[in-house]
């Protein structure tokens, strides 16, 4: 007798097909929802799919739920910061709903100098440089952030440009 080896529930992304691969043994021809099907199958909505496999000595029958979840980390980042030393939003620091494997910040003065970096998401930017010690003046500053993440099993990887104001 054919076999059929998946779980009952498989998840994708929102935004993204579902890859549906089971393990069948003893399997002459597959179907989805009384569709021939090849492995691996491609589902693009949320759904609960039918699985048949047969052969010569009969058929399996399996249901699987497609699940949709939210795969994307959200991210935000602030337009200005007040380095002035009094506790209100002294530190300019990107913010993520996920945990992110890798990471990067970056920051650039007008002139194309990277005047601070960090591979730390919980370490922010205070207005000081990296390297001289020296405190930025006020001005418009570039930011660079990349950082991958996984989520739900799915590998993001997300590179964000923008700027930011540094007022004292």
């Amino acid at each position: 007798m054919p076999e059929i080896g998946a779980s009952d529930q498989i998840e994708k992304c929102f935004s993204r097909n579902a890859v549906f691969n089971p393990l069948l043994s003893n399997t002459d021809s597959l179907f989805i929802n009384g569709r021939y099907a090849e492995v691996p199958v491609s589902i693009d909505s949320e759904e609960t799919i039918s699985v048949l496999a047969t052969n010569v000595c009969g058929s399996a029958q399996k249901f699987v739920h497609v699940r949709a979840v939210d795969c994307t980390c959200n991210f935000f980042v602030p337009n200005a910061f007040t380095p002035n030393g009094d506790g209100v939003n002294d530190i300019f620091k990107p913010s993520l709903d996920c945990e992110p494997d890798e990471f990067e910040l970056k920051i650039f003065s007008r002139w194309g100098e990277c005047v601070f970096e960090t591979a730390d998401p919980a370490m922010g930017w205070n207005g000081a440089s990296n390297e001289s010690g020296y405190y930025a003046p006020n001005g418009v500053y570039a930011y660079q952030v990349e950082y991958k993440a996984v989520i739900n099993g799915v590998l993001s990887r997300e590179n964000q440009t923008g700027h930011v104001s540094l007022l004292r």
